[in-house]
């Protein structure tokens, strides 16, 4: 049987290096964002990233796992630098926001609705405050990505990396890595998928 504190503890695991994962997504990106209001919004969810990465990587010290980044799945890297390979700044954005914060807010929704009430205690402000920054995130990303889809080509490109964004987090595991890795297939240079 399997202990389900080792499982959510491995699904932490998970969390934190998706968050350090989206952190540097954003600021591998963020020099070449033309609108300057969308080049500090993303700055500012950059930092509360990092501040949900350093908070789970607490949390995990916490549960004695010593090293979070020693033994996470090389999928999430690959998956993580796949998903920075938008053409558009409009088409790294809906999928970072609106495909990739939606599936880490369902992994975060799912580890809170099965939390242990006095084992998992001191994790759930954690979850909460972290929800409450990505459904934030999630509604700037969404505006963003409504404002700037002008063009039926426009919308052709960003619901093509949605497709793709999403493709690649199921061929990673999932965020919660419930399900079994695949290659992940890359899109063609400068095209999107």
């Amino acid at each position: 049987m399997t202990d389900p504190i080792s499982v959510r503890t491995d699904q932490l695991v998970r969390l934190q290096a998706f968050e350090t994962w989206t952190a540097r997504l954003l600021g591998a990106w963020l020099p070449g964002v033309v609108d300057w209001d969308a080049k500090h919004q993303m700055a500012e969810h950059l930092w509360e990233d990092l501040q949900h990465a350093r908070d789970l990587r607490t949390r995990l010290w916490e549960l004695r796992v010593s090293r979070p980044d020693r033994h996470v799945a090389p999928s999430i890297e690959t998956a993580a630098r796949q998903l920075g390979a938008a053409t558009s700044d409009v088409a790294f954005i809906a999928g970072t926001y609106l495909v990739l914060l939606e599936a880490l807010t369902v992994a975060y929704r799912n580890l809170l609705g099965d939390a242990h009430p006095i084992q998992d205690r001191p994790t759930v402000p954690l979850l909460e405050r972290i929800l409450a920054d990505k459904a934030r995130q999630q509604d700037w990303g969404r505006a963003t990505v409504q404002a700037w889809v002008t063009t039926g080509d426009k919308r052709r490109e960003v619901d093509r990396w949605m497709r793709y964004a999403g493709e690649v987090l199921e061929a990673c595991g999932g965020i919660d890595g419930t399900r079994p890795a695949r290659p992940i297939a890359r899109p063609l240079p400068g095209h999107p998928p």
